[in-house]
């Protein structure tokens, strides 16, 4: 064993942010809308599938009009100006209006105000990179 695997040992199994990609737990962000999450932050920037399923279903809702970039933008805007609470210098809770999403552990207050809090983690990637990610706040 090296020196970093010397009290916890060999690790069982691996699941890294690519295969998180890959498989739909995470949706890259960065990828999909490069030029928002551009003007709002300077690493890739990933959330998981729970919170894409609340954008999918604000999109869908043919009683709003919301389009893709919209609720991203809402999404990634929001998470710098509405910090509700700031957990520790890499994580923090935030809010977003987002119409038309429909119920969801997320949802926050009177469902009539269409309000959801969100927790956004900065963390290392598979090489050590920065990268953030947009959860639910009860997902890890």
């Amino acid at each position: 064993m090296d020196d970093t695997n010397d009290f916890w040992g060999e690790p069982i199994s691996v699941f890294t942010r690519k295969e998180a990609i890959e498989d739909g737990s995470l949706r890259d962000l960065s990828v999909m809308f490069p030029d928002l999450c551009r003007q709002v932050y300077k690493f890739p920037l990933a959330c998981t599938a729970a919170v894409w399923n609340l954008i999918e279903r604000a999109v869908h809702n043919k009683e709003y009009h919301n389009d893709y970039k919209g609720v991203v933008w809402d999404l990634l805007y929001m998470s710098q100006r509405v910090i509700v609470e700031r957990i520790n210098e890499a994580e923090h809770i935030f809010e977003v209006i987002i119409q038309g999403a429909g119920h969801s552990s997320a949802l926050v207050g009177n469902p009539a105000e269409h309000r959801y809090r969100f927790r956004i983690l900065c963390g290392a990637g598979d090489s050590g990179e920065g990268v953030l990610t947009i959860l639910l706040p009860n997902e890890d």
